[in-house]
């Protein structure tokens, strides 16, 4: 049976890797139509690639949305079953970003993260580029040492939450 310390060291293990994943995924401009950009499609799509090439459960669920070049939003789905225990546990996290705002006020492109003194800086890293990568690494670790939950673990990645209003998604 796996240990605290042996869930740290993983992780640990781990750390370069997940840099360089929430380094790429926020380079791939995700900014919610509201804010005049075009959705976050191709980081859906990037991030479905993704699990797929480590082995990790995706379902990609459409929504139908005219106001993206693609007439549709994606959410994803990954879902880790348990050992028996009835019930999920959801975690859920957002792939579209707000604006970037006054680009003079950015020392660095803020599609193009950069890591500086420790640090990621870069649009959607914390919101929520910051959890994504959370969710990911947690399945790559359950994976990696052979753990399984007792209950199911449901990751939710969906779309169009910095609208703050009613968007088609709401209904998933």
């Amino acid at each position: 049976m796996s240990t605290i310390e042996d869930i740290a060291g993983v992780v640990e293990s781990l750390r370069d890797e997940m840099v360089e994943f929430l380094v790429e995924l926020c380079s791939i401009p995700a900014v919610n139509p509201t804010f005049g950009g075009k959705g976050e499609y191709k980081r859906a799509m990037w991030l479905a690639n993704f699990l797929k090439s480590h082995n990790l459960p995706v379902e990609i669920m459409e929504v139908d949305d005219d106001s993206v070049p693609e007439g549709k939003r994606l959410n994803l789905v990954s879902r880790l079953p348990g050992s028996g225990e009835e019930g999920t546990l959801w975690i859920a996290g957002h792939m579209d970003t707000v604006a970037a705002g006054d680009l003079n006020a950015w020392e660095t492109d803020p599609f193009s993260p950069v890591v500086k003194d420790g640090r990621i800086y870069g649009r959607g890293v914390e919101d929520n580029g910051q959890a994504i990568a959370c969710m990911v690494y947690t399945l790559k670790t359950l994976k990696q040492l052979r753990l399984q939950p007792k209950k199911d673990l449901g990751l939710l990645f969906v779309s169009d939450e910095e609208a703050g209003k009613p968007s088609p998604c709401d209904s998933l």
